[in-house]
Parts: structure tokens; sequence; C-alpha cells
């Protein structure tokens, strides 16, 4: 009996490491991530705008293309170029598109009919795009459903060029429905947060990665160098692993906040949350089962295991779960900078957390039932995924 105690309470103090860590971690380390939107927009002295390509891959998009193409067409950047890739669309995109570039002639279209093998659609609509975006010294690879706000891409590129960066990305700012939509997403931004802190990603000694479709700002040259999409033709989580891909080839990388400057309906309820992350999660864990059940109980272990040891109070187990939640408590304070989402959700987050550990098993089960993902109409098998991570490794050596 006393070893069993012994192991609860040593089941209490490892939440209470990782968010204590996690929250002093960040005020040493975290707390001077920038905001796109509070980056001036001036032009760098005797450097003026250097050439920009903007890249949007676009697949049945006509409910939200419209708005992020004109936000993007109208934004102040001289000589900005836009290539539209409409990959087999069969909605009413390739109107929208055509009508689009009429109004504006930065926007240009790339149309692909056919898949070739060996390519997931999103991939090779952005390697199509980076081909057609000629000698621009900036790519910026984004989704067709975000919208820029006024000056962001000079903030973007005056940036990047002033920090010598060769990636920038962003975490962008969210449009947001109901309650338990900001639940879910706040537990999920936070839980990404602890695995993906952007001041490790930021460091150039730290192997750590991450990157989001929303903003992929590129220097052609490392882009080039790193092999552009070809590596990635077979890659699920294709924002991320450019990111990876990249600073494997000595690419300086760095995360900021959008929220001001970028924003985007990422998906609408927690259904749509669901389904859009189904593809995604199994992927993350790299289609191994026994780490995604690892992944599960970790999440189960440091995200709700403190929640329910707090009716343990005043006992010493009921204190080492309350410091854990006060943490987690000053993280969702500190997060609530870059999505916007009150701190008072990490009464929520054991509820957010048990969503993602459902996604996690839902993601496995429909990838190993299936054979593989089925994402915008077309099935790509498990086996072909699993080699293109293979040889993507194996490029990068």
């Amino acid at each position: 009996m006393v070893y069993l105690h012994a192991l609860f309470l040593m089941a209490l103090l490892a939440p209470l490491v990782l968010w204590w860590g996690m929250l002093l971690d960040w005020l040493l380390r975290g707390r001077d991530i920038e905001r796109l939107a509070e980056l001036p927009a001036d032009v760098l002295p005797n450097l003026g705008w250097p050439s920009m390509t903007v890249i949007v891959p676009a697949r049945d998009e006509e409910r939200s293309i419209e708005p992020a193409l004109r936000s993007l067409a109208t934004q102040d950047y001289p000589g900005l170029k836009i290539v539209v890739v409409d990959d087999r669309s069969t909605d009413q995109t390739a109107s929208l598109l055509l009508s689009l570039s009429r109004e504006f002639s930065t926007i240009s279209i790339e149309t692909i009919r056919e898949l070739p093998s060996g390519w997931l659609g999103k991939t090779h609509a952005l390697w199509r795009g980076a081909q057609r975006a000629g000698q621009a010294k900036w790519f910026l690879f984004t989704d067709a459903d975000v919208v820029y706000e006024p000056a962001s891409l000079r903030r973007a590129v005056r940036y990047a060029e002033a920090q010598g960066i060769d990636l920038l990305t962003l975490y962008p700012g969210l449009i947001l429905g109901g309650f338990w939509e900001r639940a879910v997403i706040a537990s999920f931004g936070l839980l990404s947060f602890v695995a993906y802190a952007p001041w490790r990603v930021n460091n150039p000694q730290s192997g750590a990665y991450f990157a989001t479709g929303a903003f992929n700002l590129v220097r052609r040259e490392a882009y080039e160098r790193a092999g552009g999409h070809r590596p990635l033709a077979l890659e699920v989580i294709d924002d991320a692993r450019l990111c990876w891909l990249m600073k494997q080839a000595g690419a300086r990388v760095k995360v900021i906040i959008g929220l001001g400057a970028i924003r985007v309906r990422w998906q609408v309820g927690v259904a749509g949350i669901v389904q859009g992350l189904t593809k995604n999660f199994f992927a993350g864990f790299n289609y191994s089962l026994a780490k995604a059940i690892a992944g599960s109980a970790g999440i189960l272990l440091f995200s709700v295991v403190p929640f329910f040891g707090m009716m343990r109070l005043p006992h010493l187990s009921g204190w080492l779960s309350a410091a854990s939640v006060v943490a987690l408590f000053a993280l969702y304070q500190l997060s609530s900078r870059g999505t916007g989402v009150s701190f008072l959700f990490a009464t929520t987050h054991p509820l957010g957390a048990m969503v993602m550990i459902f996604i996690i098993f839902r993601s496995a089960f429909v990838t190993l039932m299936g054979g593989g993902v089925t994402w915008r109409g077309t099935h790509y098998s498990l086996r072909e995924l699993k080699e293109g991570r293979r040889s993507e490794r194996t490029s990068s050596i």
C-alpha cells in the first residue's frame, strides 16, 4: 500500500514538474516573442522591397478564397505577384479565380487537372506554385482561407530581412466560434506550445521545428537549397516538415505571433476540429500506434489527472495537483496574447485534452482501418506515406 501511495504521488509530481518547468522556461525565454502587427512596415534603408511571390494552393475553396485573395491583392507591397494553384477543384473555385485574375493583374492561375503518382495534392500544388513563381527572392506559402490585414507583407519581409531569417512562420489569429470550439482550440494551442515552444524552434542549435500552413515566408535560395517541396511529396504535415527540412539544411527559422496581422477560421465547431485533425494526428506520431498510445497517456497524466487530483485537498496529493493547475492557469494567461482566448478557458483544459486524445485514437483507427489517409477526395495508402517519410529523411542526410 505504501508503494502504491508513493507511485501515486510520483504520478502527481510529473505534471507539477512539467507545467512549472514550462512556465519558468516561458517566462525566462519566451516573453520576447514578437507580434507581426506591432512591427514596423517602412522600407529598410538602402534595401528597397525585394521581389516576392505568394503561392496559394486551392481545392474546392469557393466559400473562403475571394476575401482571402482580395486581402492579398490589395496589400501595399511593390511588385507583388500571386500564384494561385487550382488543384482539381470541382466547385466554383475556378470561376471565382478567373474573375479575380481579371480584376487584379497581380493574380495568375496555375491549373492542375491530374495528380501525378508519388505526390499528395497539397504538396504537389505548393511545388507547382514554386515552379511558377520564378526567381523572386521571397516565396510566401499560405492557405486559401487566410485573410491579411494591411501592411502585413511589408512587416513580414522587413522583419525577415532585418533579422537574416530564411523561414518566418506565424501563429495565426483565429476567427473563433462558440464556447466549446474555443475550449478545444485553447487546449490544443497550449499543448502545441508545450510540444513546439517557439523559443526552442527559434534556437539554431535546437532540433525543434514548427510551422503553420497559414503563413510560411521562405527565402527562395534557402528553400531551393533544402530541396523545396520535392522531398516532402508524401508528407501530410507539410508545413511543419518544411521547417524541419530547411532547418536541417542550415536555414535560420523564426516563429512569431500573427494575431492582428492575419486571421483564419481554422475549423468550424468541435466536429470540424475533430474531422480536420484526424488526417494529421497519426502522422504526427510517425504512424506508430505505440507512440500514439504513449502520447495519449502523457496527455491524460499531465492535463486531466491534476484536475481530479484536487479532489484530494487538503492532503498532500491535492496540494500537488492544485499547484499544477495554478501553473496551467498562468500558462493560459501567457498564451492568450497569441491566441486571443481568455485564460479562464484553463478551467476546461481537461475536457479539451480528452478531445485531443479522442482525435489521436480516431486518427490512428481511421488511418489503419482505411489503409491510409483520404484527403480532399484522394486516398493515399499508408505504405506510400511511410515510404515518403523514409525517403524524406534519406534525402536530408
